[in-house]
């Protein structure tokens, strides 16, 4: 979830499992295989998932994402790169592993009861189907933001 989200869309988040960013990471790997022997891959390969660099910045603002109304923000993008080093590194491997594998994966959202933590889950990267990344928001993050009325905040 972005930082500030309206209540509405952190309500249709929880049912779906679905963000912005979850979509638009859906759409930017919905062909794998597209990505052998790209300059993203590369740069995935080379990444210390720290931060979030300029080609990662310039991928998720593809202008087919934002031609399909999945635009993303600098807020949203900033609350990537905030994301712990070695959260993002599950998400780089499990990207590499389904390219070089060209293997279908699947990007969802999702609230759980650990007290603090952020984490990343990834399952079936070892099977033979598809690989699942599920980013999981601890419930003690969230709170009415005091910024503006109607919006959620998701801390990370």
């Amino acid at each position: 979830m972005p930082e500030y989200s309206t209540i509405r869309a952190f309500i249709t988040a929880v049912q779906t499992r679905r963000t912005k960013a979850t979509k638009v990471l859906d759409a930017l790997l919905g062909n794998p295989s597209a990505y052998q022997g790209s300059s993203l891959l590369q740069n995935l390969r080379t990444w210390d998932a720290n931060g979030l660099p300029g080609w990662a910045r310039e991928e998720l603002r593809k202008p087919g994402l934002s031609d399909s109304g999945l635009r993303v923000s600098e807020e949203e993008l900033d609350h990537i790169a905030r994301w712990p080093t070695g959260e993002k590194a599950k998400v780089r491997d499990a990207i590499v592993q389904a390219v070089d594998n060209n293997k279908s994966i699947a990007f969802f959202w999702e609230l759980y009861n650990h007290e603090t933590d952020s984490i990343t889950d990834v399952s079936g990267a070892g099977d033979a189907g598809g690989i699942t990344v599920r980013f999981l928001s601890p419930r003690g993050k969230i709170r009415k933001s005091d910024l503006a009325y109607g919006s959620i905040n998701v801390d990370i």
